[in-house]
Parts: C-alpha cells; sequence; structure tokens
C-alpha cells in the first residue's frame, strides 16, 4: 500500500473526500454516483467499515467485494479511525484521495 510519508489532519473537506476515495476503490457503479451519492454510500456501509477494520480476517469480508480490495481495507482502515476518534477533522492521513475538478 503506498501512503505519503508524511501526513495531514483531514479537515471537513478531507473527511468528506475520504469518504467519496471509499466509494471509488469500491467501484462496481459505485463510482459513478455523484459526488453526494458516494458520501451516501460510505455511509450506509458504515458497519461494513468498522467490520472490515476490526476483523479483516473472519470478519464479514466486505472488501473483497470491491474492485480493488486491499485499497479498500486502507481506506476502511483510515476512514474508521477517524469516524472513532472524538473529532474526526483531526485525524491525520497518509493515504492519497483521488479527487476530481470539472471546471
Amino acid at each position: 500500500m503506498l501512503e505519503f510519508a508524511e501526513g495531514c489532519h483531514l479537515g471537513k473537506s478531507g473527511l468528506r473526500w475520504l469518504k467519496i476515495h471509499l466509494a471509488n476503490l469500491y467501484a462496481g457503479g459505485v463510482d459513478k454516483l455523484c459526488y453526494e451519492g458516494r458520501v451516501a454510500f460510505t455511509e450506509n456501509h458504515l458497519d461494513d467499515v468498522f467490520d472490515s477494520e476490526d476483523r479483516p480476517l473472519e470478519g464479514r469480508r466486505w472488501c473483497l467485494e470491491a474492485e480493488d480490495p486491499f485499497q479498500c481495507l486502507a481506506a476502511c482502515v483510515n476512514l474508521s479511525e477517524a469516524l472513532r476518534c472524538t473529532t474526526p477533522e483531526t485525524t491525520i492521513s497518509h493515504m492519497p484521495a483521488h479527487q476530481e475538478n470539472y471546471t
């Protein structure tokens, strides 16, 4: 798994983009939804996200259904850490999250 040597605080926008990034990694058409749809997909699967971090081998193994299971698992771990923090925006992330800019 590639990650940045120096992390940075997620902030509000970073937390949102991490949710979008997880949906993009899951793929299967989810990556074609609007941004709000991708955020909603991730939020609707938070039980799977937490299970993926807590029990990656013996759990439901939701990430195996993703187009890129290992990157999806890494995003689940990062998102779980952030959401379990009392201030998720302050979580330091080392994960690269792809962003799309359309002008």
